[in-house]
């Protein structure tokens, strides 16, 4: 019956299958105080209060919340449950996210001061491990009080007995008129305790917000299409606020221990071959 419901509202959400135009005007940008907190909390962060969007947000916000301040006996984030379960249909293994073959690939052909060398540079089998290893609690899409489009995010990753790691298989061949160089090798990061703030601008349109058509909620480019659009003059430079759309407005990181570690499949350099035996 819930899925026949939610199909008639797919079905009839909108009938041009188009997304909202971009709205380069600061006029009616979503207030996150307002949208995600109660009146109380909204108010204390200089909100308007009054819940002008309704409740529904507000809601799924507070289940966000719950579901991110939970930990386990670890104190691991219950997040983690979520995560271990959706990398593991990638992967075929929880925590883990992998991409076999080829990421990266490029000839060159370097002339440089007498030297002439054609060199081979590739990048694959990337693997990021232990994706589950959030410590509790995380904190995503905070409003704050220093505006009404700014969204604090805070997390510690590579928490527990594992480290959060990313390695990648790298090739690197040169061939030159007095050198031949051939590194082939697995390049690991280990991170432990990894310290996370993030502070982003996000200024959204909330007419097109408040009635976006269900049937594009998997949509990335339509939800994109909701933020407003920096203006620009003729030279395509910003014009009017300094800044505004979206906007990475700080980042913040703290790692308590990071190791890097080298694996030799095929290594003809010496500073390579002596980093990969240590």
């Amino acid at each position: 019956i819930l899925h026949g419901i939610l199909q008639v509202f797919v079905d009839t959400a909108r009938d041009d299958g188009a997304c909202p135009e971009p709205d380069s005007s600061l006029d009616g940008i979503l207030d996150f105080r307002d949208l995600l907190l109660s009146e109380e909390r909204a108010l204390e962060l200089l909100g308007r209060g009054g819940s002008p969007y309704g409740d529904l947000f507000r809601l799924l916000y507070n289940f966000l919340e719950e579901m991110m301040s939970k930990a386990d006996k670890d104190g691991l984030s219950e997040l983690n449950v979520l995560l271990s379960s959706l990398t593991e249909q990638q992967s075929g293994k929880g925590g883990d996210l992998y991409y076999p073959g080829d990421l990266f690939k490029q000839d060159l052909d370097v002339a440089l001061n007498g030297l002439n060398a054609a060199i081979e540079l590739g990048v694959s089998d990337l693997r990021v491990s232990n994706i589950d290893s959030f410590g509790s609690p995380v904190k995503v899409l905070q409003p704050v009080k220093e505006g009404s489009s700014l969204l604090n995010n805070t997390a510690l990753m590579g928490f527990g007995p594992d480290p959060f790691r990313t390695e990648f298989r790298l090739l690197i061949k040169g061939k030159g008129d007095e050198v031949e160089v051939h590194n082939d090798l697995v390049l690991g990061l280990s991170l432990e305790n990894v310290g996370i703030l993030i502070q982003v601008l996000v200024q959204i349109a909330a007419q097109p917000f408040l009635n976006f058509p269900l049937q594009d909620a998997l949509n990335l480019q339509c939800w994109l299409a909701t933020a407003t659009t920096p203006a620009l003059d003729k030279y395509g430079i910003r014009d009017g606020e300094p800044d505004s759309g979206l906007v990475l407005k700080s980042l913040a990181l703290a790692v308590a221990e990071a190791s890097l570690d080298i694996e030799c499949i095929s290594c003809s350099s010496p500073l390579i071959v002596e980093m990969a035996s240590k």
